[in-house]
């Protein structure tokens, strides 16, 4: 508690010493409030002081920012960890939602949520960013191995499986 305490002075008084010799060096933050809050008004959304920095850190996390602000360039590297992990938590609820509509109720069951949630992101890990469309088939194959091992108590249908390698309508 007391290295924190000492810390977060220590950054205070780094930060105060940069704003006294150059007032001016936070234009990039400027900037990315502002396109904050162009981007909150043209979707109609309240726009306050805790809205705006909720709304522009969000858009630091989804990748939405031109330029990182000077308050947070050297987090930045945190920032697209944080983005890859949303991404991931996305992928894995749809990846679940298609599921749970391709197969049914069977498996609707922690356990089975789990062991998505490792293959998606044992799978996003893997880097298939060059070849998204491998990534869909392989993620649509493993898949289909984890409903199986789940539902071991009812064989899925062949309407079922393709469901899950192809889940359009």
């Amino acid at each position: 508690a007391v290295v924190s305490t000492q810390s977060v002075q220590y950054e205070q008084s780094k930060f105060r010493a940069m704003l006294e010799r150059d007032p001016g060096s936070l234009d990039k933050t400027k900037a990315w409030l502002a396109t904050t809050v162009e981007a909150m008004r043209s979707e109609n959304q309240v726009v306050t002081p805790t809205t705006t920095l909720e709304c522009a850190f969000w858009r630091l996390i989804e990748g939405k920012v031109d330029c990182a602000p000077e308050t947070v360039a050297m987090d930045m590297g945190r920032y697209s960890v944080l983005s890859k992990e949303l991404s991931a938590v996305v992928f894995a609820a749809s990846c679940i939602l298609i599921l749970q509509n391709g197969v049914g109720p069977p498996v609707q069951h922690d356990a089975f949520a789990n062991k998505v949630r490792v293959v998606v992101y044992q799978l996003c890990s893997l880097e298939y960013i060059s070849h998204p469309r491998d990534l869909i088939d392989h993620m649509a194959e493993k898949l289909l191995d984890v409903v199986k091992e789940t539902n071991k108590t009812r064989t899925l249908t062949d309407d079922e499986c393709d469901k899950i390698r192809s889940p359009r309508p």
